[in-house]
């Protein structure tokens, strides 16, 4: 389901691409209604659109226990905790039918309800009370990821581009607050500038 059209775009042009459809439930009463038809229907179940990624989504791979992919995965991975320097960021590696998109962030949906029931019953502080079940996935079918597995780890550049990355992931799923939204710009500006110079 879609709780809001425009942030989470992203994710239903994924769907439309693969003819798949999610209800729009944009009310608060919604969340309630869900639980409800839960409750009562026990083959039932809803999930956001940002909560998981439907098989529909993924490229059919049959060597996914490859150790060579393996390796490669753990690369990545590393690649990006380090520039990140996040060393408990969830990483997973998938390969999606559609390669425009580098990365994506999903929160789980038992996370995203915990959260919005303590916002409903007092306003407490869900962030710290009840912290997102965030995964970042890395679409191994994106040019750019493909990119990064032959940069230095420690390069300036491959920093840039992971933190970039990972911040276009979090844009499409929630609003950044404004001290990420401010590195997130002069990153932005501080990227276009080297691309400028490199024309030169």
């Amino acid at each position: 389901y879609v709780t809001d059209e425009k942030q989470q775009a992203q994710y239903i042009n994924l769907f439309k691409e693969n003819n798949l459809d999610a209800l729009i439930l944009s009310t608060m009463i919604d969340s309630h209604f869900i639980q409800l038809i839960e409750s009562t229907e026990n083959e039932v179940k809803f999930m956001r659109i940002d909560a998981d990624i439907s098989e529909c989504l993924k490229e059919n791979s049959e060597n996914s226990s490859d150790v060579t992919e393996n390796d490669t995965y753990s690369k990545l991975e590393s690649i990006f905790k380090t520039s990140l320097n996040m060393d408990n960021l969830k990483i997973k590696i998938e390969g999606l039918k559609s390669t425009a998109m580098p990365g994506m962030i999903l929160v789980s949906e038992q996370s995203r309800r915990m959260q919005d029931l303590s916002k409903m019953f007092g306003g407490m502080n869900a962030k710290n009370m009840f912290p997102a079940d965030e995964t970042l996935i890395l679409n191994k079918n994106n040019s750019l990821i493909k990119s990064i597995l032959n940069m230095d780890e420690n390069n300036e550049k491959t920093k840039l581009i992971c933190e970039h990355i990972y911040d276009l992931s979090l844009i499409s799923n929630k609003q950044l607050d404004a001290e990420h939204m401010s590195k997130f710009i002069e990153r932005s500006n501080n990227i276009l500038t080297k691309l400028a110079s490199d024309d030169k």
